[in-house]
């Protein structure tokens, strides 16, 4: 699922994913406050709802593990530079017995998928994959075509902001569970 991608390059924006297997979320939301240059700036990503599209218990298991290590590993911290962002804390934690994933970071020449954000003479600019069972909200003008959102701010605007929420087309499994062990295991 291409999500789970998503989930830490978009958390690497896009931010808690760049790993595999079937991680989805049910919302994400990316705020971003540029600095008078537009280069540079501060990020702040937060993913909502995160669970499996695998009803496997071992495969649940493997999903909550690749996201566990995502946190607590470098490998995270390696890839959100590639997009220009230097990741100050990251954390998963629950709310609402919901897992939730997010991190801060500052940025310089802030990529989002791994494309160059686009600061045009009156306008900034993205560009988001479409991908089913996704919409967007967003502070911004938002329009889409048959392969992508785009969504539009005025460069007046140096705080702005989009959420994704997805509505999976399969069933989502939770992985409080495993969530609610990891807690355990690290507070003994």
């Amino acid at each position: 699922m291409k999500s789970v991608k998503r989930i830490f390059t978009l958390i690497s924006l896009a931010v808690l994913t760049g790993i595999t297997g079937c991680l989805t979320f049910q919302k994400m939301r990316v705020e971003i406050h540029f600095e008078d240059n537009y280069r540079q700036g501060e990020i702040k990503v937060t993913y909502t709802g995160i669970g499996t599209s695998e009803s496997d218990k071992d495969r649940q298991m493997s999903d909550f593990e690749d996201l566990r290590e995502a946190v607590e590993e470098n490998n995270f911290y390696l890839d959100a530079l590639e997009d220009g962002i230097y990741v100050k804390e990251i954390q998963l934690k629950k709310a609402d017995d919901q897992i939730v994933g997010e991190y801060t970071g500052i940025f310089r020449n802030l990529r989002i998928e791994g494309k160059q954000f686009q600061v045009n003479e009156n306008d900034c600019t993205l560009e988001i994959a479409k991908e089913e069972g996704y919409k967007i909200r967003s502070n911004g003008e938002v329009t889409e075509d048959a392969d992508k959102f785009t969504i539009v701010w005025p460069k007046s605007e140096r705080s702005i902001w989009y959420e994704i929420t997805c509505s999976p087309d399969q069933p989502v499994y939770s992985l409080l569970p495993y969530f609610d062990s990891w807690q355990e295991g690290k507070n003994e």
